[in-house]
């Protein structure tokens, strides 16, 4: 009645049955040999002490009279005995049967079975018929094929590549590798199959924990290697070959030295790329000493940042001019040193390069607007000095994406 029994293959069904059948018989063998019908004064007995009569009563009604039947006087008495003493007994029970089973169960295991069997007809009380018919009939029909895992595998590139989520169902593994940027977070997840499963991307590797009945997932980034595979139960059920593709870092250049207009305005010309796309590009000018290394002054700014345009219609190339009127600006004498700035999507940095130039569009000794002003400390003497235009003495350049 559970429906346990045709879970099982032919053979085990076939064997579980026989062993019933076996112990049925056997236990049926043992108990008719056991089996005796009770005699006629066993059975009066028992009626005495169901109804609890004192001297035997049911035995006396049996007895005959020894001697003196030939005295009618002798027989009207014994007649008499008999009438009262049948008078006395009225209406007897014969009481419930006495089955003795605590006697040979002390430990009441009887309980256990009423409980399965109730326990059995509870589930199956819907179809019992159709289930006793599967519990008594061995199947040996070969099982179905087991059904196949279902994979489900989505690698996401970093949001600074601007690239889509990639579904790897959709790919042929015999294609050629994918092109896959570093960093890029994949999501694996499997429906059904048996065993554990374990997502393996290069050297790295990772678990396949529980999210629901029969359902596993397993996320990851690509770092290393060069094959994506998912392996359950030790077996490998799906790959797929990879290329990694490294961020490399944006270029940033002058594509001539900084000038200086007409109007004693600052003029950049610059140019830079990333494989990515460009975020920000910025000019950044510093102050240099007299030793040549970058020193603050107090009350003044420790440098001067430019924001520069950046791309245009291709977000991996930028190319431009760019003016700033710095006449206006405190450090009208002494030297500075100007850099690029360049960042994408991740903000890390570029490429550095370093040339001894003049730096236009900052006053100087000699400019127009100059003698109103007093010239800073030197860095290194303390003493007031003055220089000619500040020199460009290198351009910093930092991307990342």
């Amino acid at each position: 009645m559970s429906d346990l029994l045709p879970e099982l293959n032919g053979l085990a069904h076939s064997a579980i049955l026989l062993a019933f059948a076996i112990g049925f018989v056997l236990l049926l063998w043992l108990g008719l040999r056991r089996f005796a019908l009770p005699s006629q004064s066993a059975a009066r007995r028992r009626i005495e002490i169901v109804n609890a009569l004192a001297h035997r009563p049911l035995a006396t009604l049996e007895d005959e009279l020894a001697g003196g039947r030939s005295d009618p006087a002798a027989l009207a008495l014994w007649e008499l005995h008999r009438r009262r003493l049948a008078e006395r007994l009225g209406r007897l029970r014969i009481g419930l049967p006495h089955i003795g089973l605590a006697a040979r169960d002390p430990f009441a295991l009887r309980g256990l079975v009423v409980l399965l069997l109730a326990l059995t007809l509870g589930i199956g009380w819907s179809d019992p018929m159709d289930r006793l018919k599967r519990a008594l009939q061995p199947s040996f029909a070969p099982p179905p094929p087991a059904v196949s895992p279902r994979l489900d595998v989505w690698v996401t590139p970093p949001a600074y590549t601007g690239q889509a989520p990639i579904f790897l169902a959709a790919v042929d593994p015999k294609a050629g590798p994918l092109k896959l940027p570093e960093n890029s977070e994949v999501l694996a997840q499997i429906q059904g199959g048996e065993g554990t499963s374990e997502l393996k991307l290069g050297d790295a590797s990772a678990k396949f924990e529980a999210i629901g009945e029969g359902t596993f997932r397993a996320t990851g980034k690509v770092l290393t290697g060069s094959r994506l595979a998912v392996v359950q139960n030790d077996k490998e059920i799906a790959a797929w070959p990879y290329r990694l593709i490294h961020d490399e870092a944006p270029l940033v250049a002058f594509t001539r030295p900084p000038g200086e207009t007409e109007r004693h305005a600052l003029r950049i010309d610059y140019a830079a790329s990333d494989d990515y796309g460009i975020s920000k590009l910025e000019l950044v000018i510093t102050r240099r000493g007299q030793s040549g290394e970058a020193a603050a002054v107090s009350g003044q700014p420790d440098k001067i940042v430019i924001e520069l345009p950046g791309a245009g219609a291709d977000p991996r190339a930028a190319r431009g001019v760019a003016f700033r009127d710095l006449t206006a600006h405190p450090w009208h004498a002494g030297s500075a040193r100007p850099g690029r700035d360049g960042r994408d999507g991740t903000s890390g940095p570029g490429a550095t390069s370093r040339d001894h130039s003049t730096c236009p569009g900052l006053p100087s000794s000699g400019g127009q607007g100059d003698h109103r002003a007093a010239p800073p400390a030197d860095i290194a003497s303390g003493e007031p000095r003055r220089r000619s235009s500040p020199a460009l003495r290198h351009r910093q350049c930092g991307c990342g994406l």
